[in-house]
């Protein structure tokens, strides 16, 4: 139903700008198809992520999803700071490593 939505949005849009219904539907088409690739990453990423192990997953999470910096992780984990560091950089190159070769269909 969020497609079909979408879809009469834009092509709303699209009329009362003024292009062509061809190019209305090139447009969506190029959306679906962005959305979709942004979709598969995500997920290839998400998996990625959940096959490391627990501590190494939790501070890259706090990290790039939470925003917090290396001292307010270890702080909140109560962690020596060169230790989620060592765990960070473990963890990024296992992701590195499991990501390697894998590439999107719009890259």
């Amino acid at each position: 139903m969020d497609f079909v939505r979408a879809c009469l949005a834009a092509l709303l849009t699209v009329a009362a700008v003024g292009l062509s219904p061809a190019r209305a539907v090139e447009a969506i088409n190029v959306r679906t198809d962005a959305q979709a690739i942004e979709n598969s990453t995500s997920l290839e990423i998400r998996g990625a992520i959940d096959e490391l192990p627990n501590e190494q997953r939790r501070v890259i999470e706090l990290a790039y999803f939470g925003g917090f910096t290396h001292a307010e992780i270890a702080s909140m984990l109560d962690a020596p700071l060169g230790t989620v560091k060592g765990r960070m950089r473990l963890g990024l190159h296992k992701l590195r490593d499991q990501l390697q070769g894998w590439e999107t269909v719009g890259a």
